[in-house]
This record gives structure tokens, sequence and C-alpha cells, in this order.
């Protein structure tokens, strides 16, 4: 066991980080002790042979180059700046424990002075509350990526080490603090949570999957490192080729935001927004991994809208609107700053524009459809339906589904996404548009179900518009739904 104040003097006298690697080649297991941090061995678990091949000690504190910034309301643009080294420092600050308190990391190729976000976070977090927040730098190494993923460890050791001093020198308490951490930051947080009993909240802005896919939970972040844990995942995969972020539902709530995936994304943060080269840089190269953190910038409430997810078997069923926010609103949460505790570990997923705000207002659509007089016909026949809806705001939308020839009353569902909610909706016109018109196929839309996805009950953003039976003929392609139709559908129906 190599003791800390051994380790440190050898490093100063003979050149810090060139000796420690002579004095740790790759392969042998070694347990580094480091004062009140405590010690890190980086044998299995942290170990794997295909997992994690490669596993080094993490740096002393002293390399880490740590270092908190801290803001409040009071000092909004010159943070207090000091070192985990030096924590009596804090005393002197604008810190106050009667606060909540946001701790904000970096990931292993990011930091304060290399990019603009954490610093945008925090402006967007002291424009609507009066907190504490502290952004962490940490030195960031060049690959491999197995410097950085073991030096997290220390890093999280610093935080819990922060945490617990003001809890006990300035009246804190865990249950205060929300970490908030990016890639490999979710894991640091991870970590500072694991040493701390009753931490508050950590939110995992799609956090790194290489190295920390199948591993044991003291390993990576999970969801007893604090009481509430949430994660955005926007470059989830299974492999470094395919993505950065974890497959892995790792929180109490999980959000999937990998319709991304299925077009070009579109880099926001860069030098005509704001952002540095390097920052510009990142964001263009690995585009969907960073936009998880302008995901949780903009869940604020920007203009009005909020990002909501709802709880779905697969994205495949969530896109193919079979998912909504159940009858009292409990299979939907708020994504970002204001997601929730769900009573069960859940996914969630969500629609989004490609670029910002991203938000957009998402409807599950179920169409009731009708096969008035069946023909001694098999197969299916692909059908469309114009819909145009009138209330509050008027949309339309070209509706495209398959109907199997052989059965008399079907269902079929949507997910809509509109950039301005559409409100009660009173009235609509179908227009349906039937291919062969040889089959002499009779096709009627019975009713229309449009279900607002947010977490209330279904009952107060539910609209249903029934076929109107004195003005739309089975043997007409137009049909007329109004809400004031349903009665007598809807007492059908429960037969």
């Amino acid at each position: 066991m190599v003791e800390e104040n051994d380790l440190q003097q050898i490093m100063l006298s003979r050149g810090l980080e060139y000796v420690y690697h002579k004095m740790f080649p790759l392969n042998p297991f070694v347990t580094v002790c480091y004062g009140k941090l405590g010690c890190f061995y980086n044998g299995p678990p942290f170990q794997h042979p295909y997992e994690r091949p490669i596993s080094i000690p993490p740096l002393p504190p002293e390399l880490q180059g740590t270092s908190f910034f801290l803001y409040t309301r009071s000092n909004r643009k010159i943070p207090f700046i000091f070192s985990p080294l030096y924590l009596n420092r804090a005393l002197k600050s604008t810190f106050r424990a009667s606060k909540f308190t946001r701790v904000i990391i970096h990931s292993g190729s990011d930091g304060v002075f290399i990019s603009t976000w954490q610093r945008q976070l925090k402006d967007q977090y002291l424009a609507v509350a009066d907190e504490n927040i502290i952004l962490v730098n940490y030195r960031r190494r060049l690959p491999p990526p197995f410097w950085n993923r073991a030096n997290a460890r220390v890093v999280g050791a610093q935080i819990w080490k922060l945490i617990d001093f003001l809890c006990k020198r300035v009246g804190a308490f865990p249950e205060t603090f929300h970490l908030i951490g990016h890639g490999l930051g979710a894991h640091v947080a991870g970590y500072a949570g694991e040493r701390l009993h009753g931490l508050g909240r950590i939110t995992a802005l799609d956090p790194d999957g290489l190295n920390f896919k199948n591993v044991p939970a003291i390993v990576k972040l999970e969801q007893s490192d604090a009481l509430f844990v949430d994660i955005i995942h926007t470059d989830p995969a299974r492999n470094v080729l395919e993505g950065l972020g974890t497959p892995e539902d790792i929180g109490h709530v999980n959000f999937w935001t990998n319709g991304f995936r299925n077009k070009t994304c579109i880099p926001q943060r860069t030098l005509a927004t704001g952002a540095t080269a390097i920052e510009t840089l990142e964001n263009t190269l690995f585009c969907n991994h960073f936009k998880a953190i302008d995901l949780f910038i903009y869940s604020f409430n920007q203009q009005g809208c909020l990002f909501v997810g709802a709880e779905c078997p697969s994205s495949e069923e969530f896109y193919a609107g079979r998912c909504n926010c159940g009858k009292t609103g409990d299979k939907c949460r708020f994504m970002g700053q204001l997601a929730t505790p769900a009573p069960y570990e859940t996914r969630y997923y969500i629609r989004l524009q490609n670029t910002r705000p991203y938000c957009l207002h998402q409807y599950q659509v179920i169409i009731y459809v009708e096969i008035p007089y069946l023909h001694k016909t098999y197969g299916s026949l692909h059908v469309s339906a114009d819909l145009i809806a009138v209330g509050e705001k008027t949309f339309q939308e070209t509706l495209q589904f398959r109907m199997n020839l052989k059965e008399h009353s079907q269902v079929k569902t949507f997910l809509l996404a509109f950039k301005e909610p559409i409100g009660k909706v009173n009235s609509a016109t179908a227009v349906l548009h039937i291919p062969h018109q040889s089959y002499n196929l009779s096709i009627s839309i019975e009713a229309i179900e449009i279900n607002y996805l947010f977490p209330i009950p279904k009952s107060e953003i539910s609209n249903l518009l029934c076929r109107d039976s004195k003005t739309s003929s089975y043997k007409e392609n137009k049909v007329k739904l109004s809400a004031s139709d349903c009665d007598s559908w809807i007492k059908r129906a429960d037969d």
C-alpha cells in the first residue's frame, strides 16, 4: 500500500506525474490512499477483462487540478474560487446553507474555461431562484480515456468532501444538494453520492457508456447514489462506434430522446451562438452526446413549453402513438429541471425538435374505424385520411394506416407534435382516400380521440370527437365529427 505522504514527497522531488506513471505500470493492481478521501483500488470490479481491460489507480488530489467556482445572486458574474485542498476558504464565501445548491460537473473532455455551458446553466438557475451554484472544474487529460476514468473517482471524492464540509461546518443538508453531470461528469456525481448518505438529486446528461456498461453498481452512477436520479439519454449506444452514451437505464426515471438518431443532428452550440472554438468542435463531432446539455438548459419552461416524456414499452410503440399519460396522468413525467420521482424505475420517451428550443407539444391521436359491411376479402388495404381539426387552434394532418379487411372494428394510433398547443378541439372533418375502388369497400371513421401528453388527469386534456350520423353516410368518404355527438357512440362502445 502506498501512503499519501510518501507518494507526495517522491513526486515533489522527482517530477510529479512522470514518477507516478513509472511507479504504477498498467498491469499490477495496487491500492493508493489519499488521506481523508480514502483509498482507491484499481483491481476488480474497476478492472474487467472485456469492459475495462486497462485499469490504473487515480492520480493524487494535488494533481487533479480541481477547483470550485461558487456563484450566488450576490456574485452572479465574478465567482468565488476555492480549492478542495483548502475548503476552509469556503467559510468566507457567499455560500448560504439555507439555499438549494446546484453542483455542475463537466465531462472528461470539457471544462469551465473550455466551454460556456456550465456558466449558461448557472445563469439560468440564478434567473429563476436565489441559490448556490458551484461549477466544478478538473484537469482533463487527452485519450486514452482510462486516465480520466480513473481520476473521476478522486474528483467525485473531492465533491463528496466539499458537501460533507458544508454540512458539518456551515449547516447545510445533503438533501438540498443537486448534482448535474454530463458524460463522465455523471459518474463523477455518482462517486460523490456513493459516499454521501441522503444526497438530494443527481441529474445525468447522457452519462458515458464507454467502460461503464455491464459493470457493477459501485463502478458507475446508479440509483442508490441519491434520493432521486434522473437520466437524459441523447446518444445511447452499444459501443463507441455507435455513440458515446450508455444504453442502460441507471436512474429512477430515464428519458430517451433517441429520435435524434433517425435524423441528422444539427449542432446548436457553435461560434455563431457564443460557444468557444473547442466547444464548437466537440458539438460538431459528438452532436448527439452534447445535445443533452442543451435539452437540460431549455427545460426551464422555455416559451411556455415543457418537455414531457411518456411511459411506453418501446420507442417503436411510442412513435406509433400507442402510449399516453394514462387516466390520472401518472404515466408521464417532465424531463429536465422539473423532473420528479416515479413510484418505480421507468423509461420515458419524448419527441423533440432537432433545433432550439427543441420542445414540442405532443398528442396521441386515436382513430376508431369500422368496415360496416365485411366482404369475403382477405389481406389489408392502405388508407389515408386528411384530418382537419377545429378548435382553439386549427390543424391539418394526413394520417396513413392499413386496414385489415377481415376485421369489423379497428383502432389506429398516431403521434403528432406541434410547436404550439392546439387546446380544446370542438369539431373535425376527415376525408378518406381509399385505393382499389374495385373493392367497392365502405370505411367509416366512427370517432377520433386526441390526447395531449401532459401529466395531469386525462379528463382535462382529452378531446373526443364522434361521427355525426345525421350528416355523414357510410357511402361518403368525407366524415364530420364533433364532441356533441359522442354520447350515443360512448354508450355503443361500452356495450
